[in-house]
């Protein structure tokens, strides 16, 4: 069973099967995050937290450099044997350039994971200079920044308490590896795992991003030491 619903009360978006469970949030300015539930057997359990659900940064026309969160404002929902939601947004910017946003997440029954499809284009050619998939807070709402192992493969293999990019394994010149280059990354995939619980990512390394680049980049950091906060990151 698959479904996708849209709150009448408060324009939250429900997309669930048997396993999984991810409500995107409703608020003034469109659909800035979604929290995302794991079906323990005898409730929904909160494990982690999208928030935004994108941003990009690109360079005006005076040579400024100019950052802003996505926030969706319009939505298509299929359903069918698999569940899609798609979220739009247009944003246009300081130099009057149109800039259209497409997120399309897919949700198969049984399945325990949904993909992910992001999109960007231009009315005009541009320099985009940072376009993000999901900015995922693992245990955000829950277990926090607990957690008994935590892998980003080729970086990073922590337990307990550990933290990433410390000096224990490294010299401290290279003991910086949230964000490295993507060659280091063995297999495309980070997770965290608490009593049970794992919530990660994964990616296709050889996608060509912009058709011609492939080899996107990821940030992690657990604890959350990035932005001097007591849980995951990992986007």
């Amino acid at each position: 069973m698959v479904s996708c619903k849209v709150n009448d009360e408060t324009g939250d978006i429900t997309l669930e099967n048997e396993h999984l469970r991810f409500i995107f949030k409703k608020s003034e300015i469109g659909y800035k995050e979604f929290m995302i539930y794991v079906h323990n057997g005898s409730e929904w359990y909160k494990v982690g937290l999208c928030s935004p659900i994108a941003r990009f940064t690109y360079k005006s026309n005076a040579l400024m450099n100019y950052s802003k969160n996505i926030n969706p404002t319009s939505y298509k929902i299929n359903e069918g044997d698999n569940a899609t939601l798609e979220l739009y947004s247009k944003e246009v910017d300081v130099d009057g350039v149109e800039w259209n946003f497409q997120f399309k997440f897919s949700l198969k029954p049984n399945e325990r994971r949904v993909l992910a499809k992001y999109a960007v284009t231009a009315s005009k050619s541009r320099q985009l200079l940072f376009f993000s998939g999901p900015f995922l807070y693992v245990g955000e709402g829950s277990f926090g920044a607990n957690k008994d192992l935590a892998i980003f493969p080729g970086l990073e293999y922590l337990l307990s308490n550990e933290r990433s990019s410390s000096k224990n394994d490294v010299a401290e010149v290279h003991m910086h590896r949230f964000l490295p280059h993507p060659y280091k990354i063995t297999l495309p995939l980070m997770f965290v795992s608490y009593k049970g619980y794992v919530l990660g990512l994964a990616w296709n390394p050889l996608y060509k991003w912009d058709g011609r680049n492939a080899y996107i980049s990821a940030i992690f950091a657990s604890p959350n030491w990035v932005e001097m906060k007591r849980k995951k990151i990992t986007f």
